[in-house]
């Protein structure tokens, strides 16, 4: 892939869903790119986990409504405050926020608005064209 680029105009930013291979070939083929994960795509993981878990739409549309308030958090103090009230909130559910912990929040700084609006993107956070 990297041969279809120029070396001195590789891409800024890539963005991707959380397929490890696709992460390790980003990381690797194109180092000096800033990798980031496709937000409506995790927003979708977490309402599903959170609808598997709780066989409750609304549950889910609330879960995913708090997730997105703290990923588009707009300073690291804000979204550590959202990420302690999202904690507090769904205390009484450990297997989400277990999922929540071990699946997404060891890449925060690859889809939260606080890490990810210091990369010049354009805007774009979304594998999707709308």
């Amino acid at each position: 892939a990297r041969l279809l680029f120029d070396p001195n105009h590789l891409p800024e930013v890539i963005i991707t869903d959380r397929e490890y291979a696709l992460i390790h070939a980003v990381d690797e083929v194109f180092s000096s790119s800033h990798h980031m994960l496709c937000t409506r795509h995790i927003a979708k993981n977490v309402e599903g986990r959170a609808r598997n878990e709780t066989k409750n739409h609304l549950f889910a549309l609330g879960v995913v409504g708090n997730w997105n308030r703290m990923v588009y958090a707009e300073t690291e103090a804000e979204f550590e405050e959202r990420l302690q009230h999202f904690k507090t909130t769904y205390v009484k559910r450990p297997n989400l926020l277990m999922y929540i912990e071990n699946t997404w929040l060891i890449h925060v700084k690859k889809f939260v608005h606080a890490y990810t609006n210091k990369v010049l993107r354009f805007g774009n956070r979304t594998t999707n064209r709308y």
